[in-house]
Protein backbone atom coordinates (compact mmCIF):
# COMPACT_ATOMS: atom_id res chain seq x y z
CA UNK A 1 0.00 0.00 0.00
CA UNK A 2 2.87 2.20 0.95
CA UNK A 3 4.42 1.66 -2.77
CA UNK A 4 1.65 2.59 -4.18
CA UNK A 5 0.72 5.98 -2.81
CA UNK A 6 4.32 6.47 -3.54
CA UNK A 7 3.88 5.72 -7.28
CA UNK A 8 0.60 7.43 -7.26
CA UNK A 9 2.87 10.79 -5.62
CA UNK A 10 5.34 10.75 -7.90
CA UNK A 11 2.93 10.06 -10.96
CA UNK A 12 0.79 13.15 -9.69
CA UNK A 13 3.77 15.70 -9.56
CA UNK A 14 5.08 14.10 -12.82
CA UNK A 15 1.84 15.30 -14.23
CA UNK A 16 1.90 18.65 -12.88
CA UNK A 17 5.25 19.13 -13.76
CA UNK A 18 4.46 18.74 -17.49
CA UNK A 19 1.44 20.84 -17.58
CA UNK A 20 2.87 23.63 -15.97
CA UNK A 21 5.89 23.28 -18.76
CA UNK A 22 3.24 23.16 -21.70
CA UNK A 23 1.55 26.26 -20.15
CA UNK A 24 4.63 27.97 -19.88
CA UNK A 25 5.29 27.21 -23.50
CA UNK A 26 2.16 28.31 -24.61
CA UNK A 27 2.25 31.73 -23.08
CA UNK A 28 4.64 34.09 -24.94
CA UNK A 29 7.40 35.96 -23.07
CA UNK A 30 6.91 39.69 -23.08
CA UNK A 31 9.05 40.97 -26.07
CA UNK A 32 10.47 44.47 -25.90
CA UNK A 33 9.98 47.11 -28.48
CA UNK A 34 13.24 46.35 -30.23
CA UNK A 35 12.43 42.89 -30.60
CA UNK A 36 9.00 43.42 -31.82
CA UNK A 37 10.23 45.64 -34.85
CA UNK A 38 12.95 43.13 -35.37
CA UNK A 39 10.63 39.68 -35.53
CA UNK A 40 11.24 38.18 -38.54
CA UNK A 41 7.88 36.08 -38.10
CA UNK A 42 5.39 38.53 -39.87
CA UNK A 43 5.73 41.95 -38.45
CA UNK A 44 4.68 44.47 -40.72
CA UNK A 45 8.60 46.18 -40.94
CA UNK A 46 10.19 42.63 -41.48
CA UNK A 47 8.55 42.70 -44.52
CA UNK A 48 9.32 46.27 -46.25
CA UNK A 49 12.56 46.72 -48.65
CA UNK A 50 13.77 49.53 -50.09
CA UNK A 51 15.97 50.24 -53.50
CA UNK A 52 16.91 53.40 -55.04
CA UNK A 53 18.18 53.39 -58.74
CA UNK A 54 19.94 56.21 -60.70
CA UNK A 55 20.04 57.50 -64.20
CA UNK A 56 23.91 57.88 -65.32
CA UNK A 57 24.58 61.53 -65.81
CA UNK A 58 24.20 62.18 -69.53
CA UNK A 59 26.52 64.84 -71.47
CA UNK A 60 25.90 66.34 -75.07
CA UNK A 61 27.03 68.88 -77.32
CA UNK A 62 26.68 70.21 -80.23
CA UNK A 63 25.62 72.26 -83.04
CA UNK A 64 21.93 73.37 -83.17
CA UNK A 65 21.02 73.32 -87.06
CA UNK A 66 18.00 75.82 -86.83
CA UNK A 67 19.98 78.07 -84.67
CA UNK A 68 23.35 77.25 -85.89
CA UNK A 69 24.14 77.85 -81.83
CA UNK A 70 26.34 75.71 -80.16
CA UNK A 71 24.79 73.71 -77.51
CA UNK A 72 25.43 71.59 -73.64
CA UNK A 73 23.12 69.68 -72.68
CA UNK A 74 23.47 67.85 -68.69
CA UNK A 75 21.08 65.03 -67.21
CA UNK A 76 21.15 62.55 -63.86
CA UNK A 77 18.30 61.20 -62.39
CA UNK A 78 17.54 58.96 -59.31
CA UNK A 79 14.34 56.89 -58.68
CA UNK A 80 13.85 55.72 -55.14
CA UNK A 81 11.11 52.94 -53.96
CA UNK A 82 10.42 50.86 -51.50
CA UNK A 83 8.51 46.94 -51.49
CA UNK A 84 6.05 44.99 -48.93
CA UNK A 85 6.58 41.53 -49.56
CA UNK A 86 2.99 39.88 -49.50
CA UNK A 87 4.84 36.68 -49.79
CA UNK A 88 8.41 35.98 -49.55
CA UNK A 89 8.40 35.96 -53.01
CA UNK A 90 5.81 38.82 -53.87
CA UNK A 91 5.84 42.38 -53.87
CA UNK A 92 4.28 45.22 -54.43
CA UNK A 93 4.63 48.82 -53.54
CA UNK A 94 5.35 52.50 -54.64
CA UNK A 95 8.27 54.26 -57.07
CA UNK A 96 9.00 57.82 -58.20
CA UNK A 97 11.78 59.75 -60.14
CA UNK A 98 13.35 62.44 -60.12
CA UNK A 99 15.67 64.12 -62.93
CA UNK A 100 17.39 67.18 -64.09
CA UNK A 101 18.65 68.33 -66.88
CA UNK A 102 20.45 71.71 -67.58
CA UNK A 103 20.37 72.91 -71.06
CA UNK A 104 22.44 76.08 -72.65
CA UNK A 105 22.59 77.33 -76.29
CA UNK A 106 24.88 80.31 -77.11
CA UNK A 107 24.74 83.27 -75.63
CA UNK A 108 21.02 82.63 -74.79
CA UNK A 109 20.15 82.16 -70.60
CA UNK A 110 20.61 78.80 -69.42
CA UNK A 111 17.71 76.27 -68.54
CA UNK A 112 17.33 74.34 -64.98
CA UNK A 113 14.55 72.18 -65.74
CA UNK A 114 13.30 69.10 -64.11
CA UNK A 115 11.21 65.42 -65.00
CA UNK A 116 8.65 63.67 -62.14
CA UNK A 117 7.02 60.18 -62.03
CA UNK A 118 5.42 58.62 -60.13
CA UNK A 119 3.66 54.56 -59.98
CA UNK A 120 3.03 51.42 -58.31
CA UNK A 121 4.69 48.59 -59.13
CA UNK A 122 4.69 44.30 -58.59
CA UNK A 123 7.64 42.33 -58.87
CA UNK A 124 7.95 38.47 -58.01
CA UNK A 125 11.26 36.34 -57.54
CA UNK A 126 11.00 33.55 -60.20
CA UNK A 127 13.89 32.04 -59.07
CA UNK A 128 16.77 33.12 -56.38
CA UNK A 129 18.65 36.05 -58.25
CA UNK A 130 15.77 36.79 -61.09
CA UNK A 131 12.17 38.86 -61.14
CA UNK A 132 9.55 39.57 -63.34
CA UNK A 133 9.02 43.16 -63.03
CA UNK A 134 5.69 44.97 -63.39
CA UNK A 135 4.75 48.57 -63.27
CA UNK A 136 2.25 51.23 -64.04
CA UNK A 137 2.66 55.11 -63.54
CA UNK A 138 2.73 59.09 -64.73
CA UNK A 139 5.47 61.29 -65.63
CA UNK A 140 6.21 64.86 -66.12
CA UNK A 141 8.69 64.78 -68.67
CA UNK A 142 10.46 67.66 -70.52
CA UNK A 143 10.35 66.40 -73.71
CA UNK A 144 12.10 69.60 -76.04
CA UNK A 145 13.07 73.20 -75.29
CA UNK A 146 11.48 75.68 -77.58
CA UNK A 147 12.86 79.25 -77.94
CA UNK A 148 10.89 82.01 -76.97
CA UNK A 149 11.92 85.26 -78.42
CA UNK A 150 10.43 87.74 -77.04
CA UNK A 151 11.98 86.68 -73.41
CA UNK A 152 14.52 85.41 -75.48
CA UNK A 153 15.44 82.76 -73.81
CA UNK A 154 14.70 78.63 -73.98
CA UNK A 155 11.32 77.04 -72.29
CA UNK A 156 11.14 73.35 -71.84
CA UNK A 157 8.35 71.45 -73.09
CA UNK A 158 6.63 69.41 -71.23
CA UNK A 159 4.08 66.41 -71.78
CA UNK A 160 2.58 64.12 -69.32
CA UNK A 161 2.97 60.42 -70.12
CA UNK A 162 1.69 57.03 -68.90
CA UNK A 163 4.13 54.64 -68.76
CA UNK A 164 3.01 50.65 -68.20
CA UNK A 165 6.52 48.64 -68.13
CA UNK A 166 6.76 45.30 -68.15
CA UNK A 167 10.44 43.26 -67.87
CA UNK A 168 12.79 41.00 -66.16
CA UNK A 169 15.97 41.92 -63.92
CA UNK A 170 18.78 40.56 -61.75
CA UNK A 171 19.29 41.08 -58.32
CA UNK A 172 22.45 39.82 -56.52
CA UNK A 173 21.44 40.14 -52.83
CA UNK A 174 23.86 37.79 -50.92
CA UNK A 175 23.50 39.68 -47.83
CA UNK A 176 20.80 42.36 -46.64
CA UNK A 177 22.48 44.96 -49.26
CA UNK A 178 22.19 43.75 -52.95
CA UNK A 179 22.54 45.58 -56.46
CA UNK A 180 19.93 45.04 -59.38
CA UNK A 181 19.74 45.40 -63.21
CA UNK A 182 16.37 45.33 -64.82
CA UNK A 183 15.39 45.64 -68.67
CA UNK A 184 11.97 46.82 -68.94
CA UNK A 185 9.81 47.41 -72.34
CA UNK A 186 6.88 50.51 -71.61
CA UNK A 187 3.52 48.67 -73.57
CA UNK A 188 2.14 51.75 -73.43
CA UNK A 189 5.08 53.85 -75.88
CA UNK A 190 3.84 56.14 -78.20
CA UNK A 191 5.58 58.75 -80.55
CA UNK A 192 5.19 61.83 -78.72
CA UNK A 193 6.56 60.14 -75.78
CA UNK A 194 10.21 61.35 -77.72
CA UNK A 195 12.44 58.34 -75.31
CA UNK A 196 12.97 55.10 -76.04
CA UNK A 197 10.37 52.33 -74.83
CA UNK A 198 12.94 50.48 -73.16
CA UNK A 199 13.99 51.31 -69.96
CA UNK A 200 17.29 50.28 -68.79
CA UNK A 201 17.52 50.84 -64.81
CA UNK A 202 20.70 50.17 -62.11
CA UNK A 203 20.16 50.42 -58.45
CA UNK A 204 20.82 49.45 -54.99
CA UNK A 205 18.54 47.39 -52.51
CA UNK A 206 18.15 47.11 -49.06
CA UNK A 207 16.36 43.67 -47.53
CA UNK A 208 14.79 42.42 -50.94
Amino acid sequence: MKKILQLSFLLLTFFLAFQADSYGQRVPSKKSDADKYFDERGNFASRLWYGGGFVFPNFASGIDPSTRNRFQFFSFGISPMAGYKIFEDLSVGPRISLSYEFYKQGNIPSVNAFSYGAGVFARYKAFRTFFLHLEYGVDDRVINYQFNQFKNEFEPVRKIVNNGFVGVGYNDSSSIWGYEISFLYNILYDDSQFVNPFDIRFGLTYNF
